[in-house]
């Protein structure tokens, strides 16, 4: 009634109001303001709450793609260092290996063996064509035939040795067998080589060779 009244210029009535009917008007006046205002201030933090989910999954976004690229250069990190364990561990090998005696294994002839049996002596030739030996041990895997010597002692690089096999009661070697010679030996530092072959009437084939020769 009384924003009624001012609208129609009753101002001497408006002049005259009681603090309640002050209240009423103030309601009234102000109240869809309020309400308005309200409204607005709403649409502006649902505006604002938009901004921000944006600027999250924006930043998700960036936190994802760098949790990628760390995955990718933590990938590249790795196989790098894989890469120069390799490339160390074969410069290693390649060290030791210089640093290892290595020998050739040769065939020379054979001839009767001594005493009555029939027996027969192969000849072989056993070069150091590595680096020095501190001690060489030879070994055969069977009983059909003896070898002499197993031992030789500082080899230097270049340095032969002759050792021989000899059947036990056979005039040849023996047929359908076999027959492999494992050379053991160790540099001055102690490091060791094992070279196995493959012996009989003829030039000894290597089979194996731990480490290998490079």
């Amino acid at each position: 009634m009384v924003v009624a009244s001012i609208s129609l210029g009753n101002w001497s009535e408006f002049a005259v109001l009681k603090p309640n009917e002050w209240g009423d008007f103030l309601a009234g006046a102000f109240g869809p303001l309020a309400i308005f205002w309200l409204v607005l201030g709403f649409f502006q933090q649902g505006h604002e709450l938009r901004h921000s989910v944006k600027a999250l999954e924006l930043q998700a976004k960036e936190l994802k793609n760098s949790v990628e690229q760390q995955k990718a250069m933590v990938g590249i990190t790795e196989r790098q260092l894989n890469l120069d364990i390799e490339v160390r561990d074969e410069q290693n090998r390649i060290s030791i290996s210089r640093d290892l005696p290595y020998f050739q294994a040769t065939a020379i002839g054979s001839a009767p063996g001594p005493g009555g049996n029939p027996t027969r002596r192969f000849r072989y030739q056993l070069t150091n064509i590595g680096a020095d030996a501190a001690e060489v041990m030879l070994t055969l895997n069977s009983d059909l035939v003896s070898l002499s010597p197993e031992r030789f002692n500082y080899t230097p690089k270049q340095k032969a040795h002759d050792f021989s096999i000899t059947t036990i009661n056979e005039p040849e070697f023996p047929k359908d067998t076999e027959i492999l010679l494992v050379v053991s030996c160790e540099n001055v530092r102690g490091q060791a080589r094992m070279q196995e072959f493959k012996i009989g009437n003829f030039n000894p084939e290597l089979l194996t060779c731990v480490p290998q020769q490079v």
